[in-house]
């Protein structure tokens, strides 16, 4: 059986749409319209991991428990004219491409990437290693626009 790597996944794409829902709320300050129908006070950005779980809750999203995995909680609001390159834990990287290439890790993309664009098509330890180099580049500068 392929390996998992553990920590904060939404497990559905239903979930993955209210998580969308939920930071773009965090962002305006405001519950976005299909959040509306919960008060804003509930809806601030979040200050602790806990304070995250409930508001998962509370928005009805499905997803693996974050305490298991991480011990604390970061926010970074990127800035107008300002790179933010986020690096991931070395000893995660290093895991994470040894799995691929000996073939016991699975690579998962989130649901909505199927959805809208189709089925991974990467067969081979180099492949997976490769799309993971792109993802790696992609996920350091990546801005939501």
């Amino acid at each position: 059986m392929a390996e998992k790597i553990e920590g904060f996944r939404l497990l559905d794409e239903q979930s993955e749409l209210r998580w969308g829902h939920l930071v773009a709320t965090w962002v305006h300050g405001k519950p976005v319209p299909e959040l509306g129908h919960i008060p804003a006070e509930q809806l601030q950005e979040p200050v602790s991991l806990a304070d995250l779980q409930r508001q998962i809750r509370l928005v009805g999203i499905s997803a693996t428990n974050p305490e298991n995995y991480y011990t604390g909680l970061r926010i970074v609001r990127e800035q107008p004219g300002t790179l933010l390159v986020r690096l991931p834990e070395k000893g995660e990287l290093s895991r994470a491409e040894q799995g691929l290439e000996n073939g016991t890790l699975h690579y998962r993309l989130p649901r909505f990437y199927e959805t809208f664009l189709g089925a991974l098509h990467v067969d081979t330890a180099a492949k997976k290693l490769e799309f993971q180099s792109y993802r790696i580049g992609d996920y350091a500068i990546a801005s939501c626009m």
